[in-house]
């Protein structure tokens, strides 16, 4: 759940559904469905992740990839996908090779986040931002195709790092400012 300007926004493993509240009396009775346009197979593992917004009120989030089922297996459209779902429900895929991508986050300038979980491919966690056109690494043996995380987290630190928060207070937040 998050929500932007009042606006409530859920996210399921099929679908970015917006909650509204029709008549007026303080509790939601329409969900709005603002995207679902990637597959979905039932599988315990293809979730959607997110959210994050940025200054035109686009919401990004990405798809899984299970490792386990490859991409020629029906029900991979858009899997391991960033997608950009617009205001008026488009849905744009902006980047590939996600895996588990927990925590999402936009700063004030407009720049936004997710974290990578570790996993075969990956020996640690991570840290990425979202820039169009991005390759973020899953099934690319190309490193020099793939987009660098902003940072890695140790893996002693974090097994499974499934949150992000950016402090831009003033004062500043002391070293966790940014």
């Amino acid at each position: 759940i998050r929500v932007f300007d009042d606006k409530i926004f859920v996210v399921t493993a099929g679908a970015v559904y917006q909650i509204k509240d029709r008549d007026g009396d303080g509790v939601g009775d329409a969900f709005e469905v603002m995207s679902s346009s990637w597959d979905w197979s039932g599988h315990p593992y293809d979730w959607f992740f997110g959210l994050a917004r940025d200054r035109d009120g686009n919401l990004y989030g990405a798809t899984s990839t299970p490792y386990e089922r490859p991409p020629e297996i029906p029900g991979f459209f858009q899997r391991g996908s960033v997608l950009r779902i617009s205001p008026d429900h488009k849905t744009t895929q902006v980047g590939d090779g996600t895996r588990y991508n927990f925590g999402w986050a936009s700063r004030q300038n407009g720049n936004m986040y997710f974290t990578g979980n570790q996993g075969h491919w990956n020996i640690t966690c991570s840290i990425h931002e979202i820039v169009a056109g991005s390759h973020y690494g899953f099934r690319e043996p190309d490193l020099s195709k793939v987009k660098k995380p902003v940072i890695y987290v140790p893996y002693p630190w974090c097994r499974s790092l499934t949150g992000i928060a950016i402090a831009e207070k003033t004062p500043a937040f002391g070293p966790f400012q940014g």
